[in-house]
């Protein structure tokens, strides 16, 4: 990210650079559209890092309050990830912090008992401090493309302070499958 620059997702992650002290910082707004989120958005920040090697500080985002949707069941007759009755089986699915590829992300310690993600829909997420965004990390699966589709995409923007906007592209395979098509995963 540059200076004066702020984040929309699908209409808006909104990012609003403000400078402090000399430096440039930013709070961010996130406003999603059309993008199953499972329970998890990350923000790393920027900081001074000696070696790629070295994990940046980040903190976790509650989406408790945007859950919206059970995508998990225990016995298969709870839950609509898709909209259509179907969801990820509980006892297969990671519980409380997981980490994968580095990143932690703080997970529901119990699947199958009610809402635990979020389908996009337009929610604004505002981050409680100001502060410069280097990396933004999200577990999301996708369900969409219809019978003859095979990938999911949807876009998030970052909108800026300075009216510019930059599209972050998000694909996946979709999360169910059919013999003819692609095996979906859950991706970060």
């Amino acid at each position: 990210m540059e200076k004066g620059q702020k984040a929309t997702l699908p209409p808006s992650l909104v990012q609003k650079a403000q400078p402090t002290g000399g430096e440039w910082s930013a709070r961010a707004t996130m406003k999603v559209f059309c993008i199953p989120v499972l329970c998890g958005v990350l923000l790393s920040y920027f900081g001074i890092v000696s070696s790629s090697l070295v994990p940046f500080p980040s903190t976790t985002i509650s989406l408790s309050d945007f859950l919206n949707n059970q995508a998990a069941s225990i016995d298969g007759t709870t839950g609509n990830f898709d909209k259509n009755g179907s969801t990820y089986v509980a006892e297969y699915l990671p519980r409380g912090p997981w980490t994968f590829n580095g990143t932690t992300y703080d997970l529901p310690t119990s699947w199958g008992s009610g809402n635990d993600n979020v389908v996009a829909e337009g929610q604004v997420l505002e981050l409680p401090n100001a502060t410069y965004v280097h990396e933004l990390h999200i577990v999301y699966a996708g369900d969409g493309g219809g019978l003859g589709g095979n990938e999911f995409e949807s876009t998030f923007n970052l909108n800026y302070d300075d009216n510019s906007v930059k599209e972050l592209p998000f694909t996946c395979k979709n999360w169910w499958k059919w013999s003819i098509l692609n095996w979906g995963d859950i991706r970060t």
